[in-house]
């Protein structure tokens, strides 16, 4: 059984292209940079599961 690799997401205070683009090129699969929501980080993790299965929305 092969498995599947594991994503690397960037979580960052900077916001700017050129760090976004530094993230990629440092191998990682995705960027998020602070402040985010629940829905944006809802979002990213879904892009990195099979099942796509809900995640909780919070209290």
């Amino acid at each position: 059984m092969q498995s599947m690799p594991t994503p690397v997401v960037a979580l960052t205070a900077h916001a700017f292209d050129h760090v976004r683009q530094e993230c990629f090129d440092a191998g990682m699969n995705e960027h998020l940079s602070k402040p985010f929501d629940v829905a944006q980080l809802n979002k990213l993790l879904q892009q990195f599961t099979s099942d796509h299965l809900p995640l909780r929305q919070g209290p």
